[in-house]
């Protein structure tokens, strides 16, 4: 079991050792997805990232159907791979899944939040930083604009 561990765990490092190899950038996915849409998301990614010729190490927590597709673009291929993240996420969100199951969101991830979960959970939480943070201090541009 030891060893299973120590297989799995070494699959992130051993894909941004490939990354830095590259010299490129990194994009690792956080989608989850129901059970019942498991099958159709795995094969839908695959069959992109096979079209896109984007290599990639897949890892995660496959009880919960959480996944990590690690992406490895080539110098060349930077702008299609984070084209590509965005469209995982565009088929975790038409599959009832989400694009963060732990990571959390951040600056980065601000649109797919709102991608996933619309406009009308931005609006929730922006009535509810506003009582709780009302100068907007904590988390600027976390999910909510830091314009708001």
């Amino acid at each position: 079991m030891e060893l299973f561990f120590k297989a799995r765990h070494s699959i992130p490092d051993n894909a941004l050792v490939k990354t830095k190899t590259l010299n490129g950038i990194s994009i690792i996915t956080d989608t989850i997805v129901p059970p019942h849409n498991y099958k159709q998301y795995l094969s839908k990614v695959h069959c992109l990232l096979n079209k896109e010729k984007i290599e990639y190490l897949l890892f995660g927590h496959l009880g919960d159907c959480h996944l990590h597709f690690h992406l490895i673009p080539e110098k060349n291929q930077e702008e299609k791979a984070i084209r590509v993240y965005d469209i995982l996420v565009d088929y975790a969100s038409e599959l009832g899944g989400v694009y963060s199951a732990e990571h959390g969101t951040g600056k980065r991830k601000r649109l797919d939040f709102k991608k996933c979960y619309g406009e009308s959970a931005v609006q929730m939480i922006v009535n509810l930083k506003s009582k709780l943070d009302p100068k907007f201090l904590l988390n600027r541009g976390n999910i909510i604009p830091y314009d708001t």
